[in-house]
């Protein structure tokens, strides 16, 4: 998905620009989703592993219109972004 595409379901331009002068070739992203509570274990085991973690929230209707978003782009159908007042 674009950048422009993703910022329309809550991810910010700014962030995902960090993220491109993060990774380096030869490196890669790995995205989690975590559905309530992240326990510090959690996050100090994937510290460990020698990455970076970075921790971003959205909103439930915006996480909704992203997780539908990512499944029909799975099956080649992706839906235009829902708009939000």
């Amino acid at each position: 998905a674009s950048c422009r595409a993703l910022e329309d379901y809550g991810i910010k331009i700014d962030f995902m620009k960090s993220l491109d002068e993060m990774i380096q070739p030869g490196n890669a992203a790995l995205f989690l989703e975590f559905v309530g509570k992240v326990e510090p274990n959690v996050l100090n085991v994937l510290r460990a592993t020698g990455g970076e973690v970075l921790k971003a929230s959205l909103d439930p209707r915006k996480e909704q219109a992203l997780r539908n978003a990512i499944a029909a782009e799975a099956v080649g159908m992706v839906p235009a972004p829902a708009t939000y007042s």
